[in-house]
């Protein structure tokens, strides 16, 4: 690290270098794509992407984004400044929050045929109060740019580089941003499942299962169809109407798509569909594989059927693969990012008895293993999508206030949750799942984050 300075104009510089393992080369060209900027987000930045201008490989480039800073949004406009091909390429501000702002990217070859990247960033903030404060998150926040630059690139090198065309329902959603962007950056065309008629585009299919509105010619020559799409379970209170809701954005949905790919000339060879380890109801301290058989319960009940709605297109000979997620941790949606302000403020609290198990897993491991899914194609029917450490909810707490430097001193006992919430305290706080990954293993799956304090580490700023 370069000691950083500060001249009388008030700029911080400072940088970062680290060992990447691939060559410079496959860095550079991974580096200069637009795609790479939504994957070098971190989860705790609240920046959204409003549009790319330009070519990424010349000068004048631009990517547009809107920054959240507080409860206000302001405008930064990044733009490229220099570029030497294969060597270092440099984005400067030209609109935003800061009075100065320069981030040059330098990539190394080194002997072994890898290569060493180095981020320095110069900037002046608004207020020269705010410097330390901002240099320690970008610092942070370029760290974790590495970090996340030499894992994308160790798992998409060990699998064959055929480009695919892929159909992803839920693209918004927590897994579904985050799985497009990766796609992208590996060469494959991706194309989202929409609701929204304003959105249809050339990487875009517009459907409204709701009516019917389906143009089956739309679907012709995907390879894989990804469906990650349908009702956030924890969205509301468990009213009969709003159970049903679930029930119709998950199951018909489903097998409303699935009807539509049976009819189709060329058909895609693999179909992704989500699931969930509710499947398993509340089985105590029961370890679960795949070949578990189902629980009780009304999740339960709704996973089956769930699962049972792709049932016509595998039949036709479609590869059908159901990713059984655990809790998906990260900082920027999920039930992770609901509890992490109380977490914060240090109230965060153990749930019931606290012995109950919950199945975890990361989002980066979520995205990886579903890419690791996709490509293996050995790979099919039910998969437990959750690390290989599951914990229990006393000790996620536990570990979750340690993390974030915070005092644990509360419990929610099993009486208020019940007059709370009824039938959802049961089931999705209460319930004990000791899932078990067995498939994602068994087939050479390497988990980057396989316990809690790792996951923890690449999703909280805290760290």
């Amino acid at each position: 690290m370069v000691p950083k300075k500060k001249d009388s104009k008030k700029t911080t510089r400072f940088s970062l270098r680290s060992k990447i393992g691939r060559s410079s080369g496959e860095v550079f060209d991974w580096l200069i794509q637009s795609s790479r900027y939504k994957r070098l987000i971190p989860p705790w930045e609240k920046v959204g992407f409003l549009s790319f201008e330009g070519d990424p490989r010349a000068v004048g480039f631009q990517v547009i984004l809107k920054i959240k800073i507080g409860s206000f949004s302001r405008r930064m406009i990044i733009q490229r400044k220099e570029l030497i091909e294969k060597e270092s390429f440099t984005d400067v501000q030209v609109q935003g929050p800061f009075k100065h702002w320069e981030h040059i990217h330098r990539i190394h070859s080194t002997s072994d045929g890898e290569c060493e990247v180095e981020d320095e960033i110069q900037f002046a903030a608004p207020f020269p109060f705010l410097h330390s404060r901002i240099e320690k998150r970008e610092k942070r926040k370029i760290e974790w740019q590495h970090e996340r630059l030499n894992n994308d690139l160790q798992v998409q090198s060990r699998y064959e580089a055929s480009r695919l065309r892929i159909l992803v329902s839920g693209s918004k959603g927590l897994v579904g941003s985050d799985l497009c962007s990766f796609l992208q950056s590996a060469g494959h065309q991706v194309v989202s499942l929409t609701r929204k008629k304003g959105n249809r585009g050339q990487d875009t299919i517009f459907w409204n299962p709701k009516s019917g509105e389906i143009a089956k010619e739309d679907f012709e020559d995907f390879d894989a169809v990804i469906h990650l799409a349908g009702k956030n379970i924890g969205s509301g209170f468990w009213t009969k109407k709003f159970k049903e809701e679930i029930f119709l954005s998950r199951c018909r949905d489903t097998w409303l798509l699935s009807q539509v790919l049976l009819r189709l000339f060329r058909p895609p060879k693999t179909i992704i569909c989500a699931s969930a380890v509710g499947i398993y109801g509340n089985r105590g301290d029961e370890e679960l594989t795949e070949e578990s058989p189902p629980g009780t319960g009304f999740l339960a009940n709704l996973c089956q059927k769930w699962e049972e709605s792709t049932t016509s297109i595998e039949n036709r000979g479609t590869r059908g693969v159901h990713t059984r997620f655990g809790l998906i941790l990260s900082s920027k949606g999920g039930m992770l990012a609901k509890i992490f302000p109380l977490f914060r403020l240090g109230f965060g609290a153990i749930i019931g008895s606290g012995k109950q198990w919950m199945s975890w897993i990361s989002l980066d491991d979520v995205v990886y293993g579903l890419y690791h899914t996709l490509m293996t194609k050995e790979i099919e029917g039910p998969v437990n999508f959750t690390a290989p450490e599951a914990v229990t909810n006393a000790s996620f707490s536990k570990k979750l206030s340690a993390a974030m430097h915070k005092p644990l001193f509360f419990r929610i006992g099993e009486k208020p949750l019940h007059f709370f919430l009824g039938e959802m305290a049961d089931e999705m706080f209460l319930a004990s799942a000791r899932a078990r990954p067995e498939k994602l293993e068994t087939s050479g799956y390497q988990f980057y984050y396989p316990t809690l304090e790792q996951a923890l580490s690449c999703t909280l700023f805290e760290l």
